[in-house]
């Protein structure tokens, strides 16, 4: 096989992957959190991590989200802002660094969890 074919295989995979991941981010079997935002785009980026919001918001937020799901403060899905992310993770929240961007700024974002029934 050739790299033009290799090449197009690769792409494949990684539009089904990211396709499949954004599919799973609508999805929950338990129930969602309310919106939070707790940090701006200021300094080094926009940090919204699943960390912070476990340690402070007590029974609005699980120990053990299944899924996360970002927008802009206006309401633009993450996926949807062309922005690179950092992390994007139930385990580790939402993460858009200043420094990963063509323009070197970050849209504030907010996030919600899915938490487990």
């Amino acid at each position: 096989m050739n790299f033009a074919g290799l090449l197009v295989i690769y792409v494949g995979i990684i539009c089904q992957t990211h396709l499949l991941g954004t599919a799973a981010q609508d999805e929950c079997s338990g129930w969602w959190t309310n919106w939070f935002n707790h940090d701006g785009p200021s300094g080094l980026g926009d940090y919204e991590t699943t960390s912070f919001f476990v340690d402070h918001l007590g029974n609005d937020m699980c120990s053990d989200p299944t899924g996360v799901q970002a927008q802009t403060v206006d309401g633009v899905a993450a996926e949807d802002t062309g922005e690179i992310f950092s992390d994007y993770s139930p385990e580790e929240g939402f993460v858009c660094l200043r420094a990963d961007q063509p323009d070197n700024e970050c849209y504030d974002y907010e996030v919600r969890f899915c938490c487990p029934a």
